[in-house]
């Protein structure tokens, strides 16, 4: 017989794994949960989110300050993308990367 898990148990565990930069195999060792229950939950709880969050929030502005120093821009979308975009890059290849990433 499939397991049940309560939705407040699951969102709980999520939190504390993002608040604390857990690992889905950590969380599922604690608690028993397998990790692809967690990692489908997880999916779940973003992808509801996402609906509920108008569009024109998803965006923030930014402040680019044009210097002659090296550096690079660091992108995170949530706690399990990050992008890091050095000074130099191809603009039209990052558009093809976001718009992928966007999709998952």
């Amino acid at each position: 017989m499939k397991q049940r898990y309560r939705r407040p148990d699951i969102q709980r565990l999520l939190e504390r794994r993002s608040r604390h930069g857990l690992t889905f195999r950590e969380i599922s060792e604690e608690s028993g949960i397998p990790i692809p229950t967690l990692s489908y939950w997880a999916a779940k709880v973003r992808r509801e989110a996402e609906d509920d969050e108008p569009a024109s929030t998803r965006f923030v502005s930014v402040n680019v300050i044009d210097d002659e120093r090296p550096g690079r821009i660091a992108i995170e979308l949530g706690s399990a993308i990050r992008v890091t975009v050095e000074r130099g890059f191809d603009d039209e290849h990052l558009t093809r990367v976001l718009s992928v990433l966007a999709r998952c």
